[in-house]
């Protein structure tokens, strides 16, 4: 009985969080498109948001772990999936801030 209490404690901690990303990310989204409309740089945001969106994905793995589903990749929209080119960028940022600062 407590263990099922605890899961559903876990879950409606869970929910609350996914739903707190989901207010975050779509308020960077927002950001980013003034940002694009004002022609500044979005790259950096850009990076954040699909590392948001790998949270997000986990954190809804997450939850049907707990509830005992079996979750596969394809249960999320790939708009939700880091590319591997975009997961190769991060890196290549780094070393070019790193550079930069080396200044």
């Amino acid at each position: 009985m407590t263990e099922k209490l605890g899961e559903q404690t876990d879950l409606i901690t869970l929910d609350r969080q996914i739903d707190e990303l989901n207010q975050r990310i779509s308020s960077l989204k927002e950001r980013m498109a003034a940002m694009a409309s004002q022609k500044y740089e979005t790259t950096n945001q850009s990076i954040l948001l699909t590392t948001m969106q790998e949270v997000l994905k986990d954190l809804h793995l997450l939850r049907l772990e707990i509830l005992g589903v079996s979750g596969s990749r394809h249960d999320y929209p790939e708009a939700a999936y880091q590319s591997d080119a975009h997961r190769d960028m991060i890196p290549a940022m780094r070393r070019k801030e790193e550079q930069l600062g080396a200044r």
